[in-house]
């Protein structure tokens, strides 16, 4: 069974979709507060007709494995906390949090779901 991935952030995040297809997984979803990014990956990439979220809290509500996050880089611990609780496993492209305290929560979020938090480094490097 291939793993499922769900995509936040439309711009660099789409990026991510050719290499998890090469990898054997599948993209389930795309998730973007730009309708027009939205739009320009929906033609690029058909497959995602239909699974294209504008609300982050529908996209978790996507069968899927894992969340990519590639949305700004502020937004990354919050969203990561939220998937994380939802059951899914995160990798954040960019730094994680702002604020210590945003630090504590990702890791407590992880601690407390048991669920994979990856973070990316300089050049996509893991």
């Amino acid at each position: 069974m291939a793993l499922r991935f769900g995509i936040m952030g439309a711009g660099r995040g789409s990026n991510f979709i050719s290499s998890l297809k090469a990898s054997g997984a599948e993209v389930v979803a795309i998730c973007d507060s730009n309708e027009k990014k939205l739009a320009r990956v929906l033609s690029e990439n058909p497959a995602l007709e239909g699974k294209t979220f504008t609300d982050y809290d529908e996209f978790l509500k996507t069968d899927m494995d894992g969340v990519i996050l590639a949305n700004y880089f502020c937004e990354h611990a919050p969203f990561a906390v939220k998937a994380l609780r939802a059951g899914k496993h995160v990798l954040s492209e960019t730094m994680s949090n702002i604020t210590m305290a945003q630090g504590v929560e990702l890791v407590r979020a992880v601690e407390e779901t048991g669920k994979i938090y990856g973070l990316l480094g300089p050049n996509g490097a893991g």
